[in-house]
């Protein structure tokens, strides 16, 4: 199986258990959504964070399927990751 998010804002991962707002924290960390990036002031959309964070993880995720099964260990998931921060039009 082969995923694809639909916009550069967004990725999917494989989670293990792991509480979803230590990864939040993590980006918040690493990749401050109160930082100046260039991206804000060209497109006035005040994501740039958003678009940094997507790319770290990459544009999609494949899992092979044996048996008509997909391939996941006993506790991975799929998770969408959506790092925008607002509806887009």
């Amino acid at each position: 199986m082969g995923a694809t998010p639909l916009y550069l804002c967004a990725a999917f991962i494989l989670e293990e258990g792991f509480p979803l707002a230590d990864l939040k924290r993590m980006f918040e960390e690493l990749l401050p959504s109160n930082r100046d990036y260039q991206h804000n002031g060209t497109w006035g959309d005040a994501n740039g964070h958003s678009h940094m964070r997507a790319s770290l993880l990459g544009a999609s995720l494949t899992i092979p399927f044996v048996e008509k099964t997909l391939t996941l260990g006993t506790w991975q998931q799929i998770v969408y990751l959506d790092f925008d921060n607002g509806p887009r039009r």
